[in-house]
């Protein structure tokens, strides 16, 4: 679905921007404010290599670019796919796969 104001992106969400359409990955709130992980999409609304950190604000979302903030949402970003891929693993391996 696609949300009607920036500030209620959730996960799963597939959104446009003037830059192209995006699929949020996770969401996180640090020092006060929610950031977004999103994926850019093709012209197919498939996955790509591009991946991005978004501020959500009153005026919309901001590409986050502050090296000092990207690193530790990143990390966390990381460790949250992380974490959900060795789920998916277990489960697997636990049905005798």
């Amino acid at each position: 679905k696609e949300p009607l104001n920036m500030q209620e992106v959730e996960k799963d969400d597939i959104f446009s921007l003037s830059s192209g359409k995006y699929i949020t990955l996770d969401d996180v709130l640090y020092e006060e404010e929610r950031y977004i992980f999103v994926n850019k999409l093709d012209k197919n609304e498939e996955p790509t290599n591009n991946f991005l950190v978004f501020k959500c604000t009153s005026e919309g979302l901001i590409e986050e670019k502050n090296n000092e903030k990207l690193k530790p949402l990143l990390e966390y970003f990381s460790e949250q796919a992380n974490k959900k891929l060795e789920l998916i693993a277990e489960t697997y391996n636990s049905r005798g796969n």
